[in-house]
């Protein structure tokens, strides 16, 4: 805006130059300014289109997961405020101040994001970025989705805010109003040729969409889960609540009540749950391989969930099933191409992909190492109950 701003007055300056006595010196002049305006407005502008790009990116983690874990962001912190030193342009410091604002918001720095807010809605309120800012600050899910709403009222082509609106109805746990936005966004963003939108907040989509097919709503959602935890990558902790807040297979260990994750994991793991079925009793410690996972991967899960679908069967000969079967064979091969016969878990995966828990997403193979999210295994456990 502000560099319009300047070349109009560059223009008329070229008007009167065209009636003063000195033109061929003073069109000189100004056809420097021209070219040092644009200039230096093309290289701002391009330094601000890498600045979006790695705030997109930060942008998608933080939806994700409700924080940022990569690192990084300290150096784009400090890129942005040299480059806020280093322009007047009230358009410019207004996008800028605002992106910077975002980061801290995501930052847990809210007093930070604010003071950024209204330096970046004095230089240019109706910015892209400062209206961003403005519903990210506003008391609630509620009021923020009332402010994407009425900007949308005017600009219903703007994809940033109705990607916002997306994120909004996720939070409200209206997943599939949530997935028509994000897909309409995603729209815009196409035509205005800017891929890399939909490359970055896609895997939020995904996960999005799952939780709208597995037909989560808040009847789920109505104990210590989260929707964000669904969204996340698996953790012991989070398949054990999810386990006991959507099914009866642990009452025995819990007793009907409230356990602590500390104490059913202790409870689990002397019963044998957390153990590969040619390890009952853990003497080879293989439970150690889920108690301490970062994330829980298929394998895993598999495990977990063939040990309590044999408990729920009350037949615990079923464990060993397959590997007995297959012993009694010459050359016997397994029939799932990526977990083998001597694998302590091919019980396990025969069992739940027999008794269709779990599939095979190939068709051929279990891809045992894959880390499932919240809402994958949710999906899984109900099948088991």
């Amino acid at each position: 805006m502000k560099k319009i701003i300047k070349k109009s007055f560059i223009i008329a300056g070229i008007a009167f130059c065209f009636m003063a006595a000195n033109f061929t010196g003073c069109t000189s002049t100004l056809q420097e300014d021209i070219f040092d305006t644009t200039e230096a407005s093309a290289v701002m502008l391009g330094a601000i289109s890498e600045y979006e790009e790695k705030f997109i990116v930060y942008d998608a983690e933080y939806t994700m997961k409700g924080k940022i874990e990569s690192s990084g962001l300290p150096e784009l912190h400090l890129n942005i405020e040299n480059k806020l030193s280093q322009t007047h342009e009230p358009a410019l410091l207004a996008h800028l101040q605002a992106m910077d604002g975002l980061l801290y918001y995501m930052e847990n720095k809210t007093k930070k994001a604010q003071d950024f807010y209204k330096e970046a809605k004095t230089n240019q309120s109706d910015d892209i970025y400062v209206l961003l800012l403005g519903i990210r600050l506003e008391k609630n899910t509620d009021s923020s989705l009332a402010k994407t709403e009425e900007i949308l009222s005017y600009d219903g082509k703007n994809g940033t805010i109705m990607l916002e609106k997306g994120k909004m109805l996720y939070k409200k746990n209206q997943y599939d109003k949530a997935v028509a936005a994000l897909d309409t966004a995603f729209l815009i963003f196409d035509s205005e040729k800017k891929p890399k939108y939909r490359k970055v907040y896609t895997p939020f989509r995904d996960n999005v969409w799952k939780l709208y097919s597995a037909g989560i709503d808040d009847s789920v959602l109505n104990g210590s889960l989260k929707s964000a935890d669904l969204a996340k990558p698996l953790t012991k902790d989070v398949m054990l609540k999810i386990t006991m807040e959507n099914t009866k297979l642990l009452e025995d260990f819990t007793g009907g009540g409230k356990i602590s994750n500390a104490e059913l994991t202790k409870k689990l793991t002397a019963y044998g749950v957390f153990s590969a079925a040619t390890d009952k009793d853990n003497a080879a410690n293989t439970a150690f391989t889920i108690t301490n996972a970062n994330a829980i991967s298929r394998i895993m899960a598999a495990r977990y969930i063939w040990n309590l679908y044999v408990k729920s069967k009350g037949k615990p000969e079923l464990l060993t099933r397959y590997s007995t079967r297959y012993a009694k064979m010459t050359n016997p091969k397994s029939p799932i191409k990526d977990v083998g016969l001597k694998n302590p878990d091919f019980d396990a995966v025969m069992g739940v992909v027999e008794n269709e828990l779990m599939d095979l997403p190939d068709g051929k193979s279990f891809q045992p190492d894959n880390i499932l999210t919240g809402v994958d295994f949710l999906a899984i456990i109900k099948k088991v109950d």
